[in-house]
């Protein structure tokens, strides 16, 4: 980082956060210029980077965090900080001790604290750890993971996924701190959770349990839970953007290859459940079959409304040809016309544009290899403003779009 804790201190002064309130997210030489009239030229950068920061963090935090760009990129969102915090409580008890390890600006440590648990911060780089200090108002400490001077505790551990060129990284061995570094905190603590990748390949990692974390739909983070905190093999969770549980799906994790007939209605899943190889589930939940494997649709003969599912009713199927299509979704009165497909087989772009009719209807057209041919299915979803309480099997049928 550039900047020293002095720097930072001078952005939380009067001066400081007047400076901040002036500098524009992307400053022109003119917008530079006129703050240079009043500010040094390292006091301008570091009034830039904060307000580029708080404009990260708006969509992203419940309340404004003290950090850099890179600091609030690398944090943990509220939500997936307060429903891992919500774990840690379930199963320690307030007031139990915990230490979060690599705790950056302090995504983390917020919810851990306000939850109640007795957290202390740690993190290498002193500047980061004095963040964390502020914005969790909780203890840090500015030292290697392993250091004696860590209190005991279960562990929050997030390794750094950068690389020195500053591109992300999937690969555990480029991780700061890596596995062996993992395997002595699971050694000398038992009880912990490590925040990973999404797409991180299970086989890789230690024995736990391993959760994938999706909010309001959109995957983004994994969590490997070890000691008293893992409760079975697998797990995929959604969650709202409070934190809050959706839905939750566990078990031993399998990949189906059954193939299932196109029925009256179709259901995309949420993508929890495909990263956590936990489609088995969704089936004997759903009562629905899948079409293909690798498709990621499920069907059946009424729409689902269970919350891993969106549902939408089939209006058409046919081989892919974008001509013939065209004509299809004319006959079905299509407007707005939204493409959903995989493995970059049409362009999504280029074809929702061309597809586009003078109709009413708003109609998602899914282009997807079936049994080795390119197949398109003409859909509209189903009008879903609320959730019914599931049925057995934990779907609510009804064959209404």
């Amino acid at each position: 980082m550039d900047w020293t804790i002095e720097d930072w201190r001078w952005t939380q002064t009067p001066e400081g956060a007047a400076a901040v309130q002036r500098a524009p997210v992307d400053p022109s030489p003119a917008d530079i210029a006129r703050l240079r009239k009043k500010y040094s030229a390292s006091q301008v950068r570091i009034a830039i980077e904060l307000a580029r920061a708080y404009a990260k963090a708006d969509r992203k935090f419940e309340s404004l965090v003290l950090g850099d760009r890179p600091g609030i990129e690398m944090a943990s969102s509220t939500a997936a900080a307060r429903y891992k915090a919500s774990r840690f409580l379930r199963t320690l008890g307030a007031g139990a001790p915990v230490v979060d390890l690599c705790c950056g600006v302090g995504g983390d440590t917020i919810e851990l604290a306000y939850a109640g648990l007795d957290v202390v911060g740690v993190d290498l780089d002193p500047v980061r750890a004095w963040m964390c200090e502020q914005n969790a108002g909780t203890h840090t400490l500015a030292c290697d993971v392993l250091d004696p001077s860590v209190p005991n505790g279960a562990f929050h551990l997030d390794p750094a996924r950068r690389t020195n060129d500053g591109k992300r990284s999937r690969d555990l061995e480029s991780l700061q701190p890596g596995p062996d570094v993992w395997n002595t905190l699971i050694d000398q603590r038992s009880d912990g959770a490590i925040k990973l990748h999404p797409g991180v390949h299970a086989d890789d990692l230690p024995a736990g349990e391993l959760e994938i974390l999706s909010e309001s739909g959109k995957l983004t983070q994994a969590v490997l839970w070890v000691g008293r905190f893992a409760q079975t093999e697998r797990q995929a969770t959604l969650i709202d953007t409070g934190g809050r549980i959706v839905s939750q799906l566990a078990g031993t994790p399998a990949r189906p290859e059954e193939e299932t007939p196109i029925n009256a209605f179709i259901h995309t899943m949420d993508p929890s459940v495909e990263r956590a190889d936990l489609v088995p589930a969704l089936l004997a939940e759903t009562r629905l079959g899948l079409v293909f494997p690798g498709t990621g649709l499920l069907t059946g003969p009424s729409a689902c409304a269970h919350p891993m599912t969106t549902a939408f009713a089939v209006l058409d199927t046919m081989p892919w040809n974008q001509s013939t299509l065209k004509n299809a979704l004319r006959a079905h009165g299509a407007g707005v016309v939204e493409v959903k497909t995989r493995g970059q087989v049409v362009d999504s772009d280029s074809v929702q544009h061309a597809l586009r009719g003078d109709g009413d209807r708003l109609l998602t057209v899914f282009v997807l290899p079936i049994a080795g041919a390119v197949t398109a299915i003409i859909t509209e979803r189903t009008k879903k403003n609320t959730r019914p309480a599931a049925a057995p099997g934990g779907c609510v049928l009804d064959s209404n779009p």
